[in-house]
């Protein structure tokens, strides 16, 4: 479902076709939970990117958009062979003052990027490592679907982002009853969220019990 297609049918709902009572601001910040949400909801949302090692290099960036979260990192051995070993996450105010300036990367920390890229978030990695290498970071993260231009859910999950993102504006309303159809509406599109999530459940099972 296209974003522009979800916001027409949000507003077609709200009886607001125009956008003169519910505009863009509202609209984004409900359209972002309900897109959320609705991730959630159908799992299967991690995805792995893999970053270059660099010699002393200290910070990565992550992409400006798509990582909702950080769920591991992990450092390819230098033989290329073997588990790539999971870093520890720690915060910042937490890293050892003292690190082996020849060993690999052992714990990072997640902070914003500093100067140009003040809207990246940073990965920081200590001790700095000691080779460079190609693709040798392995971020694995929780996608975040909010920037993409067309939503990547099944068709049939369009209604239930309509439902939501239209009760998260009315929950706003001054109007009692405005803020009664919102809470009807969130009702309806957390059912059929179970209803869907419950009738992919069964169909899994029954796939592997078809096929072995």
């Amino acid at each position: 479902m296209l974003q522009t297609e979800l916001r027409t049918q949000v507003l077609s709902v709200l009886e607001d076709p125009g956008g003169f009572r519910f505009k863009d601001p509202i609209l984004t910040r409900y359209t972002t939970e309900a897109v959320r949400r609705v991730s959630r909801a159908v799992g299967n949302t991690q995805r792995r990117l893999a970053l270059s090692l660099v010699q002393g290099q200290q910070q990565y960036l992550l992409p400006a958009s798509g990582v909702a979260r950080v769920i591991s990192v992990q450092i390819i051995p230098e033989t290329g062979s073997g588990n790539p070993p999971h870093l520890q996450q720690v915060d910042l105010n937490d890293i050892p003052i003292l690190l082996p300036d020849d060993a690999e990367p052992r714990i990072y920390s997640l902070d914003l990027a500093a100067g140009a890229n003040a809207d990246q978030m940073g990965l920081n990695m200590f001790p700095a490592p000691a080779r460079s290498t190609a693709d040798a970071i392995v971020v694995t993260y929780e996608a975040d679907f909010v920037d993409a231009v067309n939503l990547p859910f099944p068709s049939t999950f369009d209604i239930v982002l309509v439902r939501l993102t239209a009760a998260g504006c009315l929950s706003e309303s001054d109007d009692e009853a405005s803020v009664k159809k919102g809470a009807f509406l969130r009702m309806k599109a957390e059912d059929q969220l179970s209803d869907i999530s419950w009738t992919d459940s069964l169909s899994r099972v029954n796939t592997e019990r078809a096929f072995p």
